[in-house]
């Protein structure tokens, strides 16, 4: 996945030959994989001149190669506030969308795709990208169908399984119930029977003599 970044050329103002300086030696790191150090070059371009877009855009492919997506993306997003040129704000839009893609944020890739290519409809790499994007979203979006499908499957025999263990309980404590009834049925129906008895048979207190 192809990623742009800038050298700055600017002839003019000794401040401006400074910040030149920095941004093309940060540009030098980077292109030999001292990312680090390039970040900390690209960081020293953005306090140089506040207002230039370059030096942010070029920190936000430091961060990429780190792979620290959001602040790649914060830094992107800067360089857009601060340049009117629509093929400079393509460029952003289009590596801001392959931060996106990377950190797994495939909607806002493929939004990120599309503004490229409004920007410049011939971008091939912008193209590819969206097409690609597009297809890794439905295929999370099948995937997620699949989990909330088999989510709800599994909430329905939980319920089923609980359904189940109270009817048994209630089964069980009707039983209990039913069987206290039938003693206590029982111990009174004794007692009349044994009352009964004792009324037909009295007992003699007399003293036979």
């Amino acid at each position: 996945m192809k990623l742009l970044i800038f050298a700055l050329i600017l002839t003019i103002g000794l401040a401006a030959q400074s910040l030149k300086g920095t941004n093309n030696e940060g540009v030098d790191k980077y292109e030999s994989g001292n990312y680090d150090e390039a970040i900390g070059l690209f960081k020293k371009g953005t306090e140089l001149d506040n207002k230039a877009a370059i030096p942010d855009f070029n920190l936000g492919a430091g961060y990429y190669k780190k792979g620290n997506y959001k602040e790649s993306i914060n830094a992107f997003q800067n360089s857009l506030g601060k340049s009117t040129d629509p093929d400079f704000q393509s460029k952003a839009w289009y590596n801001i969308g392959n931060a996106q893609l990377k950190a797994g944020d495939y909607k806002s890739a493929v939004e990120a795709y599309k503004n490229a290519l409004k920007l410049d409809p011939n971008d091939a790499d912008a193209k590819y990208n969206l097409s690609y994007t597009l297809k890794k979203l439905k295929q999370k979006e099948n995937e997620e169908k699949k989990k909330r499908k088999k989510r709800r499957r599994r909430i329905k025999r939980t319920i089923r399984r609980r359904s189940r263990n109270l009817q048994n309980l209630m089964k069980r404590r009707m039983i209990k119930r039913i069987s206290r009834i039938t003693i206590i049925k029982t111990v009174i129906k004794t007692k009349r029977i044994i009352n009964k008895t004792i009324n037909h048979n009295p007992i003699q207190n007399r003293i036979k003599i």
